[in-house]
């Protein structure tokens, strides 16, 4: 996708469902486009098409692609780190686990699968931040769909979290 004016995330109607948003212009196809749903937030836009300019147009497309999913995501964890606690508790548990398994004699496999899932802890509380954020938006007063979601949620990454702690019973018990 790449930036358009006129984009923006969708609007609510009727009973908070999300009414699909407008098209926009967009930069790379040169012409209207549909804005994805989902990607209606940051403006983006989906062409089928190949960027004009052959291989090097194609390959600074990618770059430039690449460098703005890397901004995004930068911003998405600072932005979660300065309002989730969790976020911050479980990044000191994973520093302290990742310290512990390259301290003790763990085969490549196990460090790996010991550092994998604490990044899997880490993604899963992201997307629960994620969809908190976004079930409060939709449902500002109580709601039992809501609760159910960020019980979900929360559940997401109580499971990771067990999965990482099996993961070290297993390999220290052997």
């Amino acid at each position: 996708g790449e930036r358009v004016r006129g984009g923006g995330a969708p609007r609510l109607a009727g009973p908070n469902l999300p009414v699909p948003a407008p098209t926009a212009h967009c930069r790379r196809a040169g012409r209207r486009a549909a804005v994805v749903p989902m990607d209606a937030g940051r403006g983006l836009c989906q062409t089928a098409s190949m960027p004009q300019g052959g291989p090097m147009s194609m390959i600074r497309s990618e770059l430039q692609r690449f460098s703005d999913t890397v901004r995004w995501s930068w911003h998405g964890w600072r932005a979660a780190w300065a309002t989730e606690r969790s976020l911050r508790q479980w990044s000191v548990v994973n520093i302290l686990s990742a310290a512990l398994a390259f301290w003790l004699p763990l085969t490549a496999g196990e460090r790996a699968l010991i550092l994998a899932l604490g990044l899997l802890v880490l993604a899963s509380e992201l997307v629960n931040t994620a969809i908190e954020e976004l079930v409060d938006t939709i449902f500002p007063g109580l709601d039992p769909r809501a609760k159910r979601a960020k019980d979900c949620g929360s559940a997401a990454v109580a499971l990771t979290a067990l999965a990482g702690g099996v993961a070290w019973l297993a390999i220290l018990v052997g």
